[in-house]
């Protein structure tokens, strides 16, 4: 298979799930990704254990007024004209402003703002698929994702977990999991999702993907309180005041209830129109609860928004092209998390330890290939570690200042000669050495402008680093 045929059957995918805004194929639905696949059944395996209790402390107090003392009692000086003697108004007690959280309604259903931690949802529980949430993406210090300011938003990372065994095609809300923060056993704050309720479609995980397909999600959740409905008294929009609280995250889920995907779907039909079609049945996909705190430090500062580029679309620079440069198209950016050996032996391995983060407005899909290392010499490209391999892409979901792992651990080598056979290490040399990260963009999505389908391959590369090679 040639490099452009390869491009030319991702562009095709690319283009497949982006003609079909309302629930198209994702451009990787279609693709196993075995590397994810692993950290998936990992995590599918902690997830498993059986759903705990969510049992939330302390509730929200009103505050009162304290009693102004009388003022002292006026008396009439011995010269002093006949006449009614002054009077002072009294000073006005302080105020104390409390923020009223939804009481909790038996009658919501689960997940919704003000619903039950035991709420029952309207179309039952899945009985084996779970959805996994995490505290920050992966970047900074669990311990420091769980304590957060009031009036900051809590940084989550969820996604769907599969059964160990799949014998069905499953379908679920291409906009990610749900994510409901829960305090004295009532949801008080979220219960959307990341695309704040932006109605995606279906997206699906095959049987013969072995639940590969799922996608991580990375975004922030605002700590604020929700609207349960009319006729509340709840401080709609207020920041959560300090306390422990939980985060429960749930998938809608649908089973097709085949390991083959219907003819239908290979013609014009959306998967959410199919699963219409047939009165496929949804059901939740809940989540452990996960703690957290608001604490009653002051919030973080906000920050200007670092200017963006425009998107660019570009591919791996290749032996013979010039030495490329940092770039970062449409807000994808490549960090570099440690730093690179100054000096290594022929034939040896770099690891870096890299971050795919975004800068842009909304959120970005991305199907990235592995991060490779672009050599260059006299400011012309003379290796890459650039093999091209076909089942290999990963699916991430990005949303503004969120960040996902990009890491690479590779030997500096010449091009490879066909693009799937890894070319021969470099000779002893000093070479300038850049990361790239590079795949297609398949949408993005801002709440003004609403799901914007792209289908474009980018290559994000990183700052250059000198390597001598011995």
């Amino acid at each position: 298979m040639t490099r452009d045929l390869f491009h030319d059957l991702h562009d095709l995918a690319a283009r497949h799930s982006t003609a079909v805004p309302d629930g198209g194929l994702d451009v990787a639905a279609l693709t196993g990704r075995t590397r994810r696949r692993r950290r998936v059944r990992a995590a599918a395996v902690a997830a498993a254990s059986a759903t705990a209790a969510v049992v939330l402390a302390a509730g929200a107090a009103l505050a009162s007024r304290l009693p102004t003392p009388p003022p002292p009692a006026q008396t009439p000086s011995p010269t002093s004209s006949p006449g009614p003697s002054a009077s002072t108004s009294p000073e006005p007690a302080p105020t104390t402003t409390s923020v009223v959280l939804p009481p909790g309604d038996p009658t919501a259903p689960f997940g919704a703002c003000g619903a039950l931690a035991d709420a029952p949802a309207e179309g039952g529980f899945a009985a084996t698929w779970r959805t996994h949430a995490e505290l920050g993406d992966g970047e900074a210090d669990p311990l420091d994702a769980a304590v957060v300011a009031a009036g900051d938003a809590l940084r989550v990372s969820a996604w769907l977990l599969a059964p160990e065994v799949t014998s069905t095609i499953v379908g679920f809300d291409a906009a990610g999991p749900r994510l409901s923060v829960l305090r004295d056993g009532v949801v008080v704050a979220g219960g959307v999702d990341l695309y704040r309720g932006t109605d995606l479609g279906v997206a699906l995980d095959p049987v013969w993907s072995e639940s590969a397909d799922v996608v991580p999600y990375h975004g922030d959740v605002a700590l604020v309180v929700c609207d349960p409905g009319t006729g509340t008294t709840a401080s709609v929009g207020s920041a959560l005041p300090p306390g422990d609280y939980e985060l429960v995250a749930w998938t809608p889920v649908v089973d097709l209830g085949t390991s083959e995907l219907p003819a239908e779907l290979y013609g014009d039909m959306t998967p959410t129109e199919y699963v219409e079609q047939e009165g496929l049945r949804w059901l939740v996909a809940r989540g452990e609860p996960v703690p957290f705190t608001v604490s009653d430090r002051a919030p973080t500062a906000a920050t200007p928004a670092p200017a963006v580029a425009p998107w660019t679309a570009g591919q791996v620079p290749t032996c013979g092209d010039p030495a490329p440069t940092t770039a970062s198209p449409g807000g994808l950016r490549l960090e570099t998390a440690s730093g690179p050996p100054a000096t290594v032996a022929v034939g040896d391995e770099i690891a870096l330890e890299a971050w795919l983060r975004y800068d842009g407005e909304g959120r970005v899909r991305f199907s990235p290939r592995e991060t490779v290392l672009v050599v260059s010499r006299d400011g012309v490209v003379v290796g890459s570690t650039l093999v091209l391999r076909d089942g290999m892409t990963a699916v991430v979901d990005l949303g503004t200042a969120t960040a996902s792992p990009a890491g690479v651990a590779a030997t500096l080598t010449a091009c490879s000669p066909d693009d799937f056979t890894p070319g021969e290490p470099l000779p002893a040399g000093t070479y300038t050495v850049h990361p790239v990260a590079h795949g297609v963009v398949s949408s993005t999505w801002t709440p003004a402008t609403g799901l914007t389908p792209r289908g474009e391959w980018v290559a994000v590369v990183g700052d250059g680093f000198e390597v001598v090679v011995r």
